[in-house]
């Protein structure tokens, strides 16, 4: 055999063994939980427009807890040789992410509509109640103690109607 044969014998050898290793390390790697990545972190986007981290406070920290903890253990894992990774912490972590935020979102929705009937009942009764002290107490002489307190009263009930204006209904709640 002459040199030329050799080294193209040698080539393909080479070429034959890159090949096989690079197909060995597709089949042999894991797989990154992606797909779960992303379905938690739109599960958490859409409990952020439900308002979850006001109304559901609790469950959308526990649920962005999770994702991050994801979030971490996927840095990890790429931080480690290719065949040796392991991504099902990440694709736990993240699946637990998406199933509580899309409980803080449901229950954020709920409470929301619950508290703006409780608010709006609250505003409705205080208004009318305000009307009776206004028709019974204008009629008297009251100390100045007593109608500032009214007024005071009145003021923070006004506050309230704003508040609830504007959307906030925990603010107007109180």
């Amino acid at each position: 055999m002459n040199q030329h044969h050799k080294r193209t014998l040698l080539i393909l050898i080479i070429l034959t063994i890159t090949g096989g290793l690079i197909a060995l390390f597709t089949v042999l790697a894991p797989t990154p939980p992606i797909g779960e990545v992303e379905y938690a972190l739109a599960s958490l986007q859409q409990a952020s427009k439900s308002k979850a981290q006001r109304y559901s406070k609790k469950l959308y920290g526990e649920a962005k807890a999770n994702y991050d903890s994801a979030m971490t253990h996927w840095k990890q894992q790429n931080q480690k040789f290719i065949l040796f990774r392991d991504y099902e912490k990440v694709k736990t972590f993240a699946e637990k992410s998406a199933k509580i935020a899309r409980k803080a979102s449901n229950t954020s929705t709920s409470r929301s509509k619950n508290i703006v009937i409780a608010v709006k009942d609250k505003i409705v009764s205080l208004n009318q109640l305000i009307g009776n002290v206004n028709k019974l107490f204008n009629l008297l002489p009251l100390p100045n103690e007593v109608r500032n307190n009214i007024s005071n009263g009145k003021l923070l009930l006004r506050e309230s109607e704003l508040d609830f204006e504007k959307g906030d209904y925990i603010k107007a709640e109180k």
